[in-house]
């Protein structure tokens, strides 16, 4: 469904999105999918030595989910941002669900941004996550066929900043030449 910045009011609600139980062989895809294979995620006896009660999901999960909540919320959305603090652990089986409202609804760089605030809480009703976001969206259906795009672009005004907050945040030195290294000491 598309949504334009015109019609979105502060305080307008995400549909909530409901995750299933998380299951251990989820945990074993999400390890894979992203190449983390912590042993306190994937091995009970581990995670017990480490003093937890057995394995536990990845925050990240909650993260993704609040990110899919976004994404339902309108197909016509360009995710500009989105962070977020964790705030309890997640266990297997675990029922989790996105939520989120509309904090903010301004103009930036002539580009129509809204900022929510999202959270996911487990089957308790306990937030695990919360953080924010913000999303770009046409002002209205004429403006996106004036564009012809599929969601709206960021300004050059917006890359520019944020390539400088990244590298404010990274405090990226500039690059050193690698030095010439011999066949055997590159393996």
């Amino acid at each position: 469904m598309k949504k334009y910045w015109d019609k979105v009011e502060v305080g307008h609600a995400l549909t909530p999105l409901h995750k299933r139980p998380i299951s251990r062989l989820h945990l074993a895809q999400f390890a894979a999918a992203s190449d983390e294979f912590s042993p306190l995620n994937l091995d009970d006896e581990y995670a017990k030595s480490a003093g937890f009660g057995s394995v536990f999901v990845p925050s990240l999960i909650a993260l993704g989910l609040a990110e899919d909540a976004l994404q339902a919320f309108a197909n016509n959305i360009n995710l500009v941002s989105l962070s977020g603090t964790f705030q309890r652990m997640i266990w297997p089986n675990d029922t989790l669900t996105a939520k989120g409202v509309v904090l903010r609804h301004y103009k930036y760089h002539e580009e129509y941004r809204l900022q929510f605030s999202v959270w996911v809480e487990n089957q308790n009703n306990e937030i695990v996550m919360k953080g924010q976001a913000v999303m770009t969206l046409f002002k209205n259906a004429e403006e996106e066929m004036r564009e012809k795009l599929v969601v709206p672009a960021i300004s050059k005004a917006s890359h520019d900043a944020l390539i400088e907050k990244c590298e404010k945040i990274t405090n990226l030195a500039p690059a050193v030449a690698p030095r010439n290294l011999a066949p055997r000491e590159l393996a």
